[in-house]
């Protein structure tokens, strides 16, 4: 009887605890995808200083305990538990005080693996807590002090318990998908992907073929064999078109997504060492990125940046239909181009024919986008005229080279999500038309593998040539302060909190600030 009671009162107490401790790890979890070996890798490598951080929790919590536990047996288990509580929280609010920087996307498949871990985690201490009731009772509650470090490994366990469900879901989805794509036999399936670019140039073909066709579009940065899931989950018989934008992180993302998607379109925006933490080496990621075009079926007309020196081996491996696209494309390229402060004047040249347009948008990188997409619009029959008149009203998707103007008079250029290298350069240099002192905030670029240091140096030497000041974030703030020019300023911080503290004590009205890279937990 003393031993279920004992069980059921830490029970509810760990609940309480692990709830308390496990979010920020979970959300670590998450930005992992769900991967435990990038999860640990994660932990234990740009992360080490969560560990540390769980690890002193968890002492202070034991030490704290050991010594109420041994001055307060007297006592009745209520007054103890709740001296245990209180002395707990006070330790939380001291030690941790560092934020979550990005909130957790609170889906479904994140809950479940937040309460079977929980759940899991308060079960294996009430029982230990249980067990010690029966030899050294005055020392029955410090298991509960264990509980901030042991939530990086029931992290693992609610994984496992939830992973049957969310397989089978996933296969479920998966079939339910092809079916609903495969029912439509006119649509059109295009495929977009590369290391860079694809959303950008999902955007543009969307606006410009949407001006013939009805199209249905991955929205966002749905990549993933679930976000096509999601994106074809309602009937689809009315739908002409169908461009999907495919991601590669792991060897086999994109043969996974083309065997679900079926393309006869297949378009390669660009590759660069991005991602080669996870897929290899620079040939590995090419060899990824040109399953896309192993997987076409029917017509399988492909389409190249003309611009990516590191395709021309993937072009010429190809075979025919296939073009190049882009700045220097063959049927459709661009001249002339000019960044001005509103957008970018250019002369585009379709078929033999040249016109002159602009677009609101910031960066050459963009012009070897819109042609991408103008290129495949030509291709499937849009009219010169709609593309001429839907360039000036395109608009760079969120969180890439967005231009926003504060309410206190500072411009931001918000280039946050996954940069590289290339990128950060073509913003970098357009942002030079812009008038104000100039400060670049970043992380550099992630998941480089054993190139990190090396090409992070090189974010130094770019930005260098653009910002006044380069705020660097995070674990490679060191390699990026390397490669900054000496005659500008550089300050190192650990996270984006501490960044935008110094920016709310330098930047004033007319300044630009710019932000290169999503900056999560994990890194």
């Amino acid at each position: 009887m003393v031993f279920k009671e004992e069980f059921i009162t830490v029970f509810v107490f760990a609940c309480f605890l692990s709830t308390f401790f496990s979010v920020k790890i979970l959300t670590l979890f998450q930005q992992c995808g769900y991967k435990l070996d990038e999860f640990y890798d994660c932990v234990f490598t740009s992360n080490k200083r969560e560990i540390m951080r769980l690890s002193t929790y968890s002492l202070t919590f034991l030490a704290g305990l050991t010594v109420i536990s041994l001055c307060l047996q007297k006592f009745k288990g209520g007054v103890e538990l709740l001296v245990y509580a209180f002395s707990i929280l006070l330790a939380r609010l001291y030690f941790m005080t560092e934020k979550i920087i990005k909130p957790p996307n609170m889906t479904s498949r994140f809950m479940r693996i937040y309460l079977f871990s929980c759940l899991s985690l308060s079960f294996a201490v009430a029982f230990l807590s249980s067990m010690l009731v029966l030899s050294a009772k005055e020392l029955r509650f410090l298991p509960l002090g264990l509980i901030p470090i042991l939530c990086l490994i029931f992290i693992a366990v609610g994984w496992l318990i939830d992973f049957p469900y969310t397989k089978i879901r996933y296969l479920l989805s998966v079939s339910k998908c092809k079916r609903r794509l495969n029912s439509n036999k006119n649509l059109i399936k295009i495929g977009i992907t590369g290391s860079f670019g694809k959303t950008t140039t999902k955007n543009y073909l969307y606006a410009l073929l949407s001006k013939k066709f009805k199209v249905l579009v991955t929205p966002a940065s749905y990549n993933t064999p679930l976000g096509i899931c999601k994106t074809v989950k309602n009937d689809i018989g009315d739908y002409e078109v169908f461009i999907a934008e495919m991601g590669a992180r792991r060897k086999n993302d994109i043969k996974t997504l083309c065997k679900i998607v079926k393309p006869s379109i297949g378009v390669l925006t660009g590759v660069t060492n991005q991602h080669t933490k996870t897929l290899g080496n620079l040939e590995d990621v090419k060899n990824a990125k040109y399953q896309l075009i192993d997987g076409l079926i029917g017509e399988k007309y492909k389409v190249f940046s003309a611009d990516c020196e590191d395709l021309k081996s993937l072009y010429e491996r190809a075979g025919a239909p296939k073009i190049y696209s882009g700045i220097n494309g063959k049927r459709v390229n661009a001249s002339q181009i000019k960044q001005t402060k509103d957008g970018i004047d250019f002369i585009i040249n379709l078929d033999g024919e040249s016109f002159n347009t602009f677009c609101p948008l910031l960066g050459e990188h963009n012009i070897t986008d819109l042609c991408i997409a103008v290129e495949v619009a030509l291709y499937l029959g849009v009219d010169k005229g709609k593309i001429l008149s839907t360039i000036p009203t395109l608009k760079p998707p969120n969180h890439r080279a967005e231009i926003i103007n504060s309410p206190t008079g500072i411009t931001v250029i918000d280039d946050g999500y996954n940069a590289n290298l290339e990128g950060i350069k073509s913003t970098a240099e357009a942002i030079k038309v812009l008038d104000g002192y100039k400060v670049a905030v970043t992380s550099g670029v992630v998941e480089l593998g054993n190139l990190t240091a090396e090409i992070n140096q090189k974010v130094g030497a770019v930005l260098s040539n653009t910002f006044d000041c380069i705020i660097c974030v995070g674990s490679n703030a060191e390699h990026i302060e390397k490669g900054v020019n000496s005659n500008k300023k550089v300050q190192k911080v650990k996270s984006l909190n501490e960044a935008t503290e110094i920016l709310k004590q330098t930047v004033k009205s007319g300044d630009v600030v710019a932000f290169f890279n999503d900056i999560p937990d994990r890194y």
